[in-house]
Formats: C-alpha cells, sequence, structure tokens
C-alpha cells in the first residue's frame, strides 16, 4: 500500500532517506540534506513538518528520527554549522533538548540502551527511557561499522530485544588501466574505495575521489602519472568530490559538503585560493567545463526534489540558467564535446537512465545513444566518438559528428566487463587507453554481522 508521495526525488542516484514506524501508527521520516522531518500516519495521508531546522540555532540539518518506545517521543541528529552537532530528543509539548555530541543515527534497545556509530566503531551507552537521559560513557559494540561522517549514516540496524545487525566493510576498487579490447595494462594509485575520476588535459595527471577508512568521507586526489605520486587536494574532515578540470589545467571545481549540503567550489591548484559559484543551500555538482573555459554545467538537487542541471558562467556576474533544451530528467552525468558544439549525457526521461547527445549553444535535435540503459559515459579527446558503459555490461563506442547537423554512426561494442568486475567511473587518454574504477569487493555484498545478548555481556560488567 502506499503510504504518501515522497516527491519527484525518490529513487534517484545519490538520495538517501529513513524513517521509523512507531508503536501508535505513525512514521517519521527524512532525507539526507536534512531541511526537515516529516509525520504521516501509517494509514497514509499527507506528510507533516514534525522538526524544522532552525538556522537561528545554526542548523544546517535534522536528520535520523528514531521512536522511542511509547511512540510519542523520538530521537534524531542536528548538524550545526558551528560544530556542536548532536544527538536531540524531541518531546510533545516541549523544545527539543541536546542528550550527547554524537554524529550518527542513534537508535533504542531495551532495556536501556542507545546504539550509535562514532569514528566508524559500533558504540552503545545507556539510557533512561523515562527520563530521557544518557549515564555512564560510550562501551564499544563493535570495532568496525561502516560510517559515513558526512551524513551521520552508519551501517547497523536494532530490534528492541537488542539484537543488532551491522555492515563492517566499505568497497574495495583499483585504478586500472584498460585497451579498447579490454586488455588490463597495469594499475595506479593504492587499492581503496573510489567515486569519480578524471583524466587532465594535458593526460599527465588524474583528478581522483577516495573515502577515507573510519570517518567514511570522501577527499580529492591528484596522482601524477609521469612521476607515480599521489598528492591530496583537500583534507577536510567532511566530504569532497566529483573533482572537474578546467581546460588549462591550472584549476579544478569540486564539491564540499561543509556543515551543509554539498556546494560548488573553484580551486587554482598553484595557490590553493578558493572561490564559489551559487549561494549555499541545495546539493550542487559540477558536471563539465565547456573547453572554452567559460560555461560550467552544474547538477542541482533541492531537498527533497530530483536532480536538474543548469549552466553556470565560470567569471560570475551572471545567474544559473536550467538546461531545458534538452530536458534532461534526473541526471547526475554530462560532458561537454572537446569543441563545444555539443553535449552527451544521461537522463531518466523514459523511465530509466539512457545515454543522448544534443547540439550545446545551438537549437537541434537530441539523438538517443543507448537502447537499453546507460551507466556512464565520456568522449573520445578527438571528440568523434562516446563511449558508454551499458546496463548489460558492455562498453558501447557511438560515432558522433558534432558539426551541423549533428549525426551519429552505428556503435560497436568494444568489450563485456568480466563478471564481478563492476566500474564506477572511467575516462579515456589521448591514446585511446581507458582508465577506470574497478571494484573488486561490494560492502553492500558482504555478509552482515549479527550480535545477540550484548546486553546481558554490559550488564555482567
Amino acid at each position: 500500500m502506499e503510504i504518501c508521495d515522497l516527491g519527484k526525488g525518490s529513487g534517484t542516484r545519490g538520495i538517501g532517506r529513513a524513517g521509523s514506524w512507531s508503536s501508535r501508527g505513525q512514521i517519521l521520516f527524512a532525507d539526507v540534506q536534512g531541511a526537515a522531518i516529516f509525520r504521516v500516519s501509517a494509514d497514509g495521508g499527507k506528510p507533516e513538518i514534525a522538526i524544522a531546522r532552525d538556522p537561528a540555532r545554526g542548523e544546517t540539518r535534522v536528520v535520523w528520527p528514531w521512536f522511542l518506545a511509547d511512540g510519542e517521543r523520538f530521537l534524531y541528529m542536528a548538524v550545526r554549522r558551528n560544530g556542536e552537532d548532536g544527538l536531540m530528543l524531541s518531546e510533545p509539548g516541549k523544545k527539543p533538548r541536546g542528550l550527547a555530541a554524537v554524529r550518527s543515527l542513534a537508535q533504542y534497545v531495551d532495556p536501556g540502551y542507545l546504539v550509535f556509530a562514532r569514528e566508524g566503531a559500533l558504540l552503545g551507552q545507556r539510557f533512561d527511557p523515562v527520563k530521557g537521559q544518557m549515564a555512564g560513557a560510550p562501551f564499544a559494540i563493535a570495532p568496525q561499522v561502516a560510517y559515513f561522517l558526512s551524513t551521520g549514516w552508519a551501517g547497523f540496524a536494532t530490534s528492541r530485544n537488542g539484537t543488532i545487525a551491522y555492515q563492517t566493510k566499505g568497497d574495495t576498487d583499483r585504478l586500472v588501466w584498460f585497451d579498447r579490447a579490454g586488455r588490463p595494462g597495469g594499475e595506479i594509485g593504492t587499492p581503496g574505495e573510489y567515486l569519480d575520476l578524471a583524466i587532465s588535459p594535458d593526460a599527465k595527471r588524474v583528478l581522483f575521489t577516495r573515502r577515507r577508512a573510519g570517518i567514511g568521507t570522501y577527499d580529492v586526489w591528484v596522482f601524477d602519472l609521469e612521476r607515480g605520486v599521489e598528492t591530496a587536494v583537500t583534507s577536510d574532515p567532511e566530504s569532497e568530490f566529483a573533482g572537474v578540470w578546467l581546460p588549462d589545467g591550472n584549476s579544478i571545481l569540486y564539491s564540499a559538503a561543509h556543515k551543509a549540503s554539498p556546494r560548488v567550489f573553484l580551486r587554482d591548484l598553484a595557490t590553493g585560493r578558493e572561490s564559489t559559484l551559487l549561494p549555499e543551500g541545495d546539493f550542487q555538482e559540477a558536471l563539465s567545463v565547456s573547453p572554452d573555459g567559460r560555461t560550467v554545467a552544474i547538477a542541482v538537487r533541492p531537498a527533497g526534489g530530483a536532480f536538474e542541471v543548469f549552466t553556470v558562467p565560470l567569471s560570475g556576474g551572471v545567474p544559473a540558467v536550467k538546461l531545458t533544451r534538452p530536458s534532461i530528467v534526473r541526471s547526475e552525468r554530462l560532458r561537454f564535446s572537446p569543441d563545444g558544439k555539443a553535449m552527451a549525457y544521461l537522463s531518466t526521461e523514459s523511465g530509466r537512465e539512457e545515454a543522448y547527445v544534443a547540439p550545446f549553444g545551438r537549437p537541434g535535435e537530441r539523438i538517443g545513444l543507448s537502447p537499453d540503459g546507460a551507466q556512464t559515459l565520456c568522449w573520445s579527446r578527438d571528440g568523434r566518438e562516446v563511449v558508454y558503459l551499458a546496463s548489460d555490461r558492455k562498453l558501447v563506442a557511438v560515432p558522433v559528428r558534432t558539426t551541423p547537423p549533428l549525426e551519429v554512426g552505428r556503435p560497436t561494442t568494444l568489450f563485456r566487463l568480466p563478471e564481478g568486475r563492476d566500474w564506477k567511473d572511467f575516462d579515456l587518454a589521448p591514446d585511446g587507453r581507458i582508465l577506470a574504477i574497478v571494484n573488486e569487493v561490494s560492502g553492500d555484498a558482504q555478509p552482515l554481522t549479527v550480535a545477540v545478548n550484548w546486553p546481558a555481556e554490559v550488564r555482567k560488567n
């Protein structure tokens, strides 16, 4: 049965929601951008705001609601600009009050404990459910649990009787070179959990995003292909990701989640000087910069909504313009052609992600590239083809002529990815080689660990 409409953003890659079902037939839920926590009847109806973030208190997110046993009071996490993040308690007729400095979702289990994460460890702490007060010091339940500091997500679930299921491992990926026949040609960097990559305009460096152990946040790195050395571009405890090169190779764009929804920053690699392009508020992710260095395409997602693509002048002073021709639905993938006359992108207008190509800056028809779904794509360096990864694990090259009129040739399958070696992202070098993020171990596919009777062990101590 349908309970309520979550909005256009439901199911969009990158958006997450969590909820809690009370003994009184109420459901609380919120998305990770944390504008508000909503309440709705389990019988269905229109959601109402239970708690909204309070800018006057410096709150940028309110997330991870969890009902206590009485079905009225609930826990949630508040993120604040000043760093005083905390676990909060909402009680009917009272102002929410802080319980502890916890940057994690938290859940209550009988006979009186809260379970939460801190720096990658799963912890418990005594909690009086009647008085709504924590007591004693936190104690370890497990030394490792999947955790993401930026949003406060942690990979565990509890039952009221104290049973806990939790995830201990994340992904293990490698950066691997391939030729156009799919033969591997060596690795770069170190194994880790990678998110995205981009080869520099001069093909001498690689920009990538890699996850930290413990707190689970992301940093942007540069790998020097000639020297075999990697250097961190960002190091904030929060997440920075989705690096995009500017055509001169001297500056990059990336998204940074500094106590709020991710925002696009422009950084000069030599000086470290940074600037922003759009006001803070919605989730922002840079997608591609035009080859003349004047325009950047940015995916923007309002709280509870779907991604929309805007073009923004890098020089500033002109408002962002929503890209409506063509209409791009729920996409985080767009690439300008090397001559700037076209763009290749993913869109879910057909009901699933497919690859398209369309003129940029002039009228013209968009043309579909993928008949059976696509996951990611990029242009060859000479601009003569678009290469995309199909949903059936085939890497497909499609000839494209960008000079008017836009023309698309017959697709050619280069090779099929071997089973158990998914690609998260890839880019093409000038010599046609392919650099890919190859997933070797998926954390989500690993067995969960279940802890039982741990409250009895705690009481013994």
